[in-house]
């Protein structure tokens, strides 16, 4: 029996497994929380990782992604890319990113219209 790799088993991102939405909502930090951060409601996305490798626990999850504007990097382009295609093929019910290189906000229909441009979709 041949396996898809589409269906082979990603492994979670750092706090995936502990990480428990409020109000219907789920944070993604890109790099590492600085000291003394609660991570309850929020995922890490490592900086230099690839966001493809993982599954994110966030199906039917409103999720803000950001960058630490005092101690993280900003989310390069093509990250947020990839970050919010694999986002929503996990399930995201909608996805805000902050952080991105040219200071801007990647809102829900932004995302949407980027997606159909580039068949995404």
């Amino acid at each position: 029996m041949i396996i898809s790799p589409n269906l082979q088993r990603r492994k979670l991102p750092p706090y995936g497994k502990t990480t428990r939405p409020e109000n219907n909502a789920i944070r993604v930090l890109y790099g590492w929380p600085p000291p003394g951060y609660e991570v309850e409601q929020a995922i890490v996305l490592p900086v230099g990782e690839d966001p493809g490798q993982y599954h994110w626990p966030v199906k039917n999850i409103n999720v803000t992604c950001f960058a630490n504007a005092l101690t993280g990097p900003v989310i390069p382009t093509d990250i947020v890319r990839s970050l919010s295609e694999s986002l929503f093929r996990d399930g995201a019910k909608s996805i805000v990113i902050s952080g991105t290189p040219d200071g801007t906000h990647f809102w829900p229909r932004d995302l949407i219209k980027w997606a159909e441009l580039n068949h995404a979709t």
